[in-house]
């Protein structure tokens, strides 16, 4: 009976460590869309330089700063990270 209960108990901590694991996967791919789109948003900024028409340079700055701003407050809000 030690066995069986030993095994029990092993399969619960594994069951646990695969969630944390997943958990921590979710967290790290949701860290790896926040650079994706800080990257977008940096190209966005370095290609308008080479636009020669006023209005669109303006465009691209200010859709490069939304992306920057919506990402910054999207992951400080993130209820996951901060309860783990």
């Amino acid at each position: 009976m030690a066995a069986a209960d030993d095994a029990a108990e092993l399969e619960n901590r594994a069951q646990s460590a695969a969630t944390r694991a997943e958990d921590d996967g979710n967290t790290g791919d949701l860290y790896l869309l926040a650079v994706v789109l800080y990257a977008a948003a940096l190209f966005q900024l370095g290609i308008q330089s080479r636009i020669g028409v006023f209005e669109l340079r303006v465009a691209l700055v200010v859709i490069s700063g939304a992306i920057v701003l919506g990402t910054t407050i999207w992951i400080l809000t993130l209820p996951k990270l901060w309860l783990g």
